[in-house]
């Protein structure tokens, strides 16, 4: 399936929209998003989390180390030696006798 055509619009020269100031917004959930439109053809995500053993409880003590490992498990352009290495990193032990993943 092939998309339509739309044609463009050039603004008048001279016209460029001005960036909108910083909004917060805050989810029921606690989650506070912060957002800006400036008008441009790619968009940027970052993620904050307020962690670290100073949030953290006898619930859930080492969180914030497996978020932080976790966020650098990517295969892309990634040896298997590597790949190997991350997993066990965040606590999985391969039992190569029974081929079994624990």
């Amino acid at each position: 399936k092939v998309a339509p055509k739309v044609k463009a619009t050039a603004a008048p020269a001279g016209a460029l929209p001005q960036p909108q100031d910083l909004e917060f917004t805050k989810l029921p959930s606690g989650v506070v998003i912060a957002s800006l439109e400036n008008y441009a053809p790619v968009s940027r995500i970052g993620l904050f989390i307020k962690a670290g053993s100073r949030y953290e409880d006898s619930n859930n003590l080492g969180t914030t180390y497996l978020l932080r490992l976790a966020s650098g498990l990517t295969t892309k352009g990634a040896s298997s030696f590597k790949i190997t290495r991350g997993i066990e990193a965040v606590g999985v032990v391969e039992l190569r006798e029974c081929g079994v993943m624990m």
